[in-house]
């Protein structure tokens, strides 16, 4: 990554550019759709399904704003292993370039990603400051979290980036599997309200549930990082990007061949 900082740096800049590209409101579409999707679902939820985080019976506003955390947490998820799918079928012409770094490409996925999550937080911070009032300090440990959740997708991403070079259906399957982690993750619900069986089961096998709950701890409540929690997750976060990377790497000979 230091290495092609400069390169990545620009792959960076245009994934954000291409997104909005000929749009009137340009980049302003960043600050608008986390604004109406955080609109959306806390009247979907909140009004129409009545639902609350906790029995204290939480206001509309405050129950937004606890769910919208998980949602920008399973945005970074989402968006980097989604695309990672077609992200090298959709740059052949870097495959056939030996000299071109391919490894860049799943990087400049979550650090987009990883740029619109914090967006999503400005506004969060902006809905909070108005319901709420002073957010907690701890927020700022929100990078802590951030950076473990960045080197997780990463790693899926290498995997399935190499994966779906070679097996097509990967987009589609991951297309049905991503929005299903959705909704088995404490977005819209606490992981208390689970049996006890799958609420001891949740943080080993679903890669956001961890993240979701820590950024709640440090946005909301205002506490501390769960240490024990966050050091195993950034460990196991590594070993998923050691093993995606492994891939990565003993695939890419055959890429240009398939494609």
């Amino acid at each position: 990554m230091f290495k092609n900082k400069d390169l990545l740096y620009q792959f960076l800049r245009r994934d954000l550019t291409l997104k909005y590209k000929g749009s009137f409101l340009g980049f302003l579409w960043s600050f608008i759709t986390p604004f109406f999707m955080m609109t959306v679902y806390a009247f979907i939820f909140g009004v129409v399904f009545q639902s609350r985080w906790s029995a204290t019976q939480e206001t509309t506003g405050e129950y937004a704003l606890i769910m919208f955390i998980g949602l920008m947490v399973y945005g970074v998820f989402s968006e980097s292993v989604l695309r990672a799918a077609t992200i090298i079928i959709g740059h052949t012409n870097y495959v056939k370039k030996v000299v071109f770094p391919l490894e860049i490409l799943p990087q400049t996925l979550v650090a987009s990603a990883a740029i619109q999550s914090l967006i999503s937080l400005v506004v969060w911070y902006i809905f909070f400051i108005i319901i709420l009032g002073t957010p907690p300090l701890s927020g700022v440990l929100y990078v802590i979290v951030l950076f473990g959740l960045m080197i997780m997708s990463l790693g899926l991403a290498y995997l399935f980036a190499a994966l779906g070079v070679y097996f097509r259906d990967l987009s589609q399957l991951l297309g049905i599997v991503i929005p299903a982690v959705m909704f088995l993750s404490p977005i819209f619900y606490p992981r208390d309200a689970l049996p006890q069986f799958a609420q001891d089961i949740l943080p080993l096998v679903n890669p956001i549930a961890i993240p979701i709950e820590q950024a709640r701890a440090v946005l909301v409540h205002g506490k501390l990082l769960d240490t024990g929690q966050m050091v195993g997750y950034y460990v196991a976060s590594l070993i998923i990007l050691g093993i995606g990377l492994s891939v990565f790497k003993l695939t890419r000979r055959g890429f240009s061949d398939v494609l």
